[in-house]
């Protein structure tokens, strides 16, 4: 019986992203990667919802708006929402996340393995329920990740060329507006 419930908690979880992305390939055309596309990230408390791509191709950057809806509380869980590249041996991001279990929300530079990741510097800046925030991650430059957030830049060091992005979220609900690959 718990393996049913936690098998339809696994689906709702696929479908609520999911059909955000299935929406775009349905309307017609496929979208090129330029056109901007939003993922809404409600996850339930003390789960995870992920968007992943794969394949870059020749993109470089990824853009976004942001803004936190939602934070669920559970033992051991923090309320996160994670925007990574994924290289051969590591990922490299940006971890927005509230460290006491409640908003204001922080942002990390973040690097290692997608388990536990190590924040690396924290920006200035702060996210509160309802507002917006613009991030931007870019690898155009040959072996860094240039991370623009917060009102602030950070620079990490990329383990080898960006094979994969990801979007991650937990505990909580998060809103990703007008995102463009390019």
């Amino acid at each position: 019986m718990k393996s049913a419930r936690l098998a339809l908690q696994l689906i709702r979880h696929a479908a609520s992203v999911g059909a955000a992305v299935l929406a775009l390939f349905m309307a017609g055309d496929r979208p090129s990667l330029a056109q901007a596309f939003s993922l809404d990230l409600d996850t339930y408390d003390a789960h995870f919802s992920t968007w992943t791509m794969d394949k870059v191709g020749g993109a470089t950057t990824f853009v976004a708006t942001i803004k936190a809806s939602r934070v669920g509380h559970a033992k051991g869980w923090t309320p996160f929402v994670r925007f990574q590249v994924r290289t051969a041996n590591a990922w490299q991001g940006l971890l927005v996340y509230a460290p006491t279990g409640d908003p204001p929300f922080q942002f990390f530079a973040v690097q290692g393995d997608i388990i536990h990741p190590k924040p690396q510097d924290r920006f200035s800046g702060a996210l509160n329920l309802n507002e917006s925030a613009d991030i931007e991650l870019s690898w155009e430059s040959k072996g860094t990740l240039v991370i623009h957030a917060a009102g602030g830049t950070r620079e990490l060091p990329l383990a080898g060329p960006v094979l994969g992005l990801e979007v991650i979220s937990g505990t909580a609900e998060f809103e990703v507006r007008d995102i463009q690959i390019r």
